[in-house]
């Protein structure tokens, strides 16, 4: 690696852990000090005007819906967090956020606002779109090479279901004999 993709390496994982570290320092030190990063990003894809399935959610968050299923518990149990049945499908539960939880992303929302201000007002408006478009460029190819490690993982788990399902064959043919 050059030393300029070292460097550049260095920074954006610097950034990446100083967002992190800011933003679960700015829920434990705000109102909101019951809700984890985790927890803010489900509310924020809830969205304050919207009433989502439990489906399309776990989606935009990017987990499954039993990890989902836990997370909306805790969320309804402090009070951020509706679930209703769908009106004309009582298999289908939507989610959407109480007045604390609408408050709780609006919050979070001005809070993002003001880095962002403070990240691109020194820069010209041309600076500022090469950045989008840059880290648009790190989303998709990140975006991409997460994708493809969640399909090994899956492939790597359906192979060691199937290798378990033929031991118990195996075991069960062996006990007929």
């Amino acid at each position: 690696m050059s030393k300029i993709e070292t460097l550049l390496l260095e920074k954006l994982t610097g950034v990446i852990d100083i967002i992190i570290k800011t933003e679960e320092e700015a829920l434990a030190m705000g109102d909101f000090d019951d809700l984890s990063r985790t927890e803010m990003q489900t509310l924020i894809a809830i969205g304050p005007y919207d009433k989502l399935s439990m489906s399309a959610v776990a989606e935009k968050v990017g987990v499954t819906a039993g990890t989902l299923t836990v997370q909306v518990k805790k969320l309804r149990k402090k009070g951020y967090v509706d679930k209703t049945k769908n009106k004309d499908d009582k298999r289908i539960s939507e989610l959407s956020l109480t007045r604390k939880g609408k408050i709780a992303v609006r919050l979070h929302q001005r809070s993002m606002r003001a880095v962002m201000n403070a990240i691109t007002e020194p820069l010209t408006e041309e600076q500022t779109e090469f950045m989008a478009e840059t880290l648009d460029k790190v989303y998709k190819y990140m975006l991409a090479t997460y994708k493809e490690y969640k399909d090994k993982e899956k492939e790597r788990d359906r192979k060691v279901s199937e290798a378990s399902q033929i031991k118990e064959n195996n075991k069960d043919y062996e006990n007929e004999e």
